[in-house]
């Protein structure tokens, strides 16, 4: 669902959210450092996944990716990095290799959209989408997961 917020931008909402991904990357490796149990990472990675993630890739591709249209490299780019992780986050092969893919996957995208994604959308944006825009932001998900194995 998409909230309205006069003081904010999508593109704030989104970045603040990348942050938050990245975090999600530096949990796995802390996980895997400390020797936690894969299953417990995993279980973690897939709740980010469904409660944070998956919205953030569907707003994006509302609202962000269409500004420079289906057939621009940096949009394939980025949908197909996301179509790769909703496989990894979805699938069930083996935890070990979808954590790595994961955290290796999502901290690239995150790079990418934020220096080369996000300022081809900026340059492009019409004023009508740019004042659209200012007013959109994805509906914050509040839940919070109990297990901290980063804090072992």
């Amino acid at each position: 669902m998409i909230v309205s917020n006069p003081k904010r931008t999508a593109f704030q909402t989104l970045s603040q959210e990348h942050k938050q991904a990245q975090l999600l990357c530096q949990r796995i490796r802390e996980g895997i450092r400390l020797q936690i149990e894969p299953i417990r990472i995993m279980r973690y990675a897939e709740w980010y996944f469904l409660n944070h993630l998956a919205m953030h890739f569907e707003f994006e591709q509302k609202y962000i990716f269409p500004v420079l249209g289906k057939d621009n490299v940096q949009v394939k780019k980025a949908l197909s990095t996301q179509r790769r992780l909703t496989r990894l986050f979805t699938n069930n092969a083996l935890i070990d290799k979808r954590l790595s893919g994961i955290e290796e996957d999502l901290d690239f995208l995150v790079r990418f959209e934020e220096k080369n994604l996000f300022d081809e959308v900026k340059n492009k944006m019409t004023a009508a989408q740019r004042k659209e825009l200012q007013v959109l932001e994805p509906e914050p998900n509040t839940t919070e997961w109990d297990d901290c194995f980063w804090l072992t």
